[in-house]
């Protein structure tokens, strides 16, 4: 009862995740339209914080790229909990999950740190 409730919990966990990967999915192709017609509308302009054309390409950019290592972090988290759920503890796989999961989230600091920096200034 107790490996079945388990089992239960990490394969609700590993839907959501999933729907976090389809939803991010389908925020990158919206923010990538953006930045393809940031010079061309206001509509970005509102969404971004607009000081010059060259600072709104870049934050268009930087969100894009923010969104798609989330991508990548999800994917790894998927793939940690499928592990887990099929009741593989310590092997490599778990271990390149986990490479998938931080490495994205120290490019993700480094890239807000600057970010706001920069813009800040």
């Amino acid at each position: 009862m107790k490996k079945k409730l388990i089992s239960l919990i990490l394969t609700l966990i590993q839907l959501s995740v999933d729907f976090s990967i389809v939803a991010a999915s389908i925020s990158l192709v919206i923010v990538i339209i953006l930045v393809a017609s940031t010079p061309f509308t206001g509509f970005a302009h509102e969404l971004f914080d607009y000081h010059s054309w060259w600072s709104l390409v870049l934050q268009a950019v930087t969100a894009s790229v923010l969104v798609f290592l989330a991508i990548i972090m999800f994917v790894g988290v998927h793939s940690l909990l499928r592990n887990i759920n099929s009741g593989l503890y310590f092997v490599n796989q778990n271990l390149v999950a986990v490479r998938q999961i931080l490495w994205p989230s120290l490019v993700v600091f480094v890239l807000q740190s600057l970010a706001s920096i920069c813009f800040r200034l």
